[in-house]
């Protein structure tokens, strides 16, 4: 019966050493590692020029959407207002003349077409009225005057002064509604002159519905930018 021989622990059947395999991974990573350097610093380059230029033409979109949607025009409106208040269902043995000031923030939104809120306030001795609306507005030129009708609504505050001798002024939140129109024409770049607005004024109070007339004048300041009119229409 022949022996067997086997080889030798500590060698294999090249000679090599036993731990060959981690010594030559060891090398070959050695010898990769400058290239895997390169790659990772042109990954790094690519990488920042792709979000660079995704930068520059995201600020590029939002420069040309700036120059393509325009500020849009803010009329506002602020004078003088005078109230004649049918104040004989409060008690008052004719109506009442209140003077005030009158504030309408107008946006116009299409061909004349636009929302307009309305303040008010309006005052006496004996009587205190103020008004908070919104509405619809339409808005034409005739030969350079610019005419206006609005409907608006929302509410009314009415407060009673000097009842007798208490101290307590009375005061009443109603609805309020309004309907009227009015004149205004150029003065100046951006300004105009309104020499009269005329309202048909109806506000609750106190349990009691009162119907009002209302006159107003003053400037209106235009913001932003005017649409220009379309031929034809």
């Amino acid at each position: 019966m022949k022996a067997r021989i086997y080889p030798h622990k500590s060698a294999d059947f090249k000679g090599a050493p036993s731990n060959c395999y981690s010594t030559c991974f060891a090398k070959t990573l050695r010898r990769f590692r400058p290239k895997l350097m390169a790659i990772r610093r042109v990954f790094a380059v690519y990488k920042s020029t792709a979000f660079l230029a995704f930068t520059l033409c995201g600020l590029s979109t939002l420069a040309c959407a700036q120059r393509s949607f325009k500020t849009p025009e803010i009329d506002i409106f602020g004078g003088y207002s005078y109230l004649r208040f049918d104040a004989t269902a409060l008690g008052f043995p004719n109506a009442s003349n209140l003077n005030g000031g009158n504030i309408e923030i107008a946006i116009p939104v299409y061909q004349g077409f636009g929302i307009v809120a309305d303040f008010s306030g309006h005052y006496s001795g004996d009587l205190q009225e103020y008004n908070f609306m919104i509405g619809g507005q339409y808005q034409f030129e005739v030969k350079g005057f610019q005419l206006f009708a609005h409907a608006m609504g929302g509410k009314a505050r009415t407060r009673l002064n000097n009842i007798a001798i208490s101290q307590i002024e009375p005061s009443s939140l109603g609805g309020a509604a309004a309907i009227g129109g009015g004149i205004e024409f150029p003065w100046k770049e951006k300004i105009l002159l309104r020499p009269i607005q005329a309202d048909y004024l109806i506000n609750g109070a106190f349990g009691d519905k009162f119907s009002n007339i209302r006159l107003s004048t003053g400037l209106v300041f235009v913001f932003g930018k005017r649409a220009e009119k379309t031929p034809g229409l």
